[in-house]
C-alpha cells in the first residue's frame, strides 16, 4: 500500500542573503497571491496585478492580514515574508524587550508564533514563509548547522513545524551558475534544516516557488 502524509501546503523557504529568495515568487499566480511583506522591502519580481500588499508595523496588524487573506476566497497563496524580521524584531519587541519578566517574555514569543503556524496550516490556502539563514556551531558535532534565522528556541526548533523546508542555494552546475532549491539533506551537506515528503521533489529543484507549488498539488493529489 501507498503511503501518503497528510496535504500540507505550508512551506518554509530559508536562504543567504542574493540566493533567489525573493525572485523565486516571480512566477505565481499574482491576482490570488496575498504578499505579507514584514521586511517592507521592494519586490525583486513583477507584481502589478498582486492581490494584496500589506506592511504590517506589529503583531495584531500581522494576524489581521493573515485572517483577511485566509477569509478571502479569491486569495489561495499568502507570502510572509520574513519570518526572521517577524520573531527578531516585531516579536522580540513586543513580547520580550517590553516585558516585565524576560523569560516569560520568550515563552510567549515562542507560543505566539508556534500558534501563527499552526493557524495557517489549518486554513485552505497555501502558506510559504520566507527567512534569512544563520549559521550555528553545532558543539556535539563540532561542525557549523544552517538553519532558518531566528533568535530564542526557535532557532533549534522552527523547521519541526513545517512538512517542506527548502534552502536557497546559488550552485555551479556544468562551469554555469544556477539559483536553485536544496529540498533534502546530501551527504555532502548534511548538517542544514531542509527536507520535503520522500519522492516530492528532486534534491535540488529549480529556483521557482509556482514549480514546487505544482509539484506538491500532485503528490498530495494523485
Amino acid at each position: 500500500m501507498d503511503f501518503k502524509m497528510e496535504q500540507d501546503y505550508t512551506l518554509l523557504l530559508y536562504g543567504k542573503s542574493s540566493t533567489g529568495k525573493s525572485s523565486s515568487l516571480r512566477n505565481l499566480d499574482m491576482a490570488s497571491t496575498a504578499m505579507i511583506n514584514i521586511e517592507k522591502k521592494p519586490l525583486a519580481f513583477k507584481h502589478n496585478d498582486l492581490h494584496s500588499h500589506s506592511k504590517p508595523t506589529s503583531l495584531h496588524e500581522v494576524k489581521m492580514a493573515i485572517k483577511t487573506a485566509v477569509e478571502d476566497d479569491t486569495v489561495k497563496t499568502i507570502v510572509v515574508d520574513s519570518v526572521t524580521m517577524l520573531v527578531d524584531i516585531m516579536a522580540y519587541t513586543e513580547l520580550v524587550k517590553m516585558s516585565g519578566d524576560s523569560r516569560g517574555g520568550w515563552l510567549e514569543l515562542r507560543d505566539w508564533v508556534v500558534g501563527l503556524i499552526e493557524y495557517c496550516k489549518k486554513a485552505d490556502k497555501t502558506f510559504i514563509f520566507i527567512a534569512l539563514e544563520m549559521e550555528v556551531m553545532n558543539e556535539r558535532e563540532f561542525v557549523t548547522d544552517n538553519r532558518p534565522k531566528v533568535v530564542g528556541s526557535l532557532k533549534d526548533s522552527l523547521s519541526s513545524h513545517f512538512t517542506t523546508v527548502l534552502r536557497s542555494v546559488v550552485r555551479e552546475v556544468e562551469e554555469d551558475i544556477e539559483y536553485q532549491f536544496q529540498t533534502n539533506k546530501t551527504k555532502e551537506d548534511f548538517h542544514n534544516a531542509t527536507k520535503s515528503p520522500m519522492a516530492m521533489l528532486e534534491k535540488y529543484e529549480p529556483n521557482d516557488l509556482f514549480a514546487i507549488l505544482n509539484k506538491m498539488k500532485e503528490y498530495y493529489e494523485e
